[in-house]
């Protein structure tokens, strides 16, 4: 409904504050250091970024995947990140 622009926009967006909660909550002093090892998926995030700005159709159900799978190793690094180095 809104358009291509916002669709990369949104995207952005979610990316971005994926990887920027992580530095917030370690600068306020809410977690150890251990949580920006979810910073090590970036490249990944850029790559799939990157892939997804380019995609169209049914193109975009491999971005969805590969985000999907982004989802889950930012996740596992976050998790071990906070829970094992402290």
């Amino acid at each position: 409904m809104l358009g291509r622009r916002a669709m990369w926009t949104e995207y952005r967006l979610c990316l971005l504050g994926a990887y920027c909660v992580p530095g917030g909550l370690w600068l306020a002093g809410q977690v150890s250091p251990g949580a920006l090892l979810c910073w090590l998926s970036l490249p990944r995030a850029l790559a799939l970024y990157r892939e997804f700005k380019g995609a169209e159709g049914r193109a975009l159900n491999k971005t969805l995947g590969g985000t999907a799978q982004l989802v889950l190793i930012y996740s596992v690094l976050f998790a071990m990140g906070v829970v094992f180095i402290r």
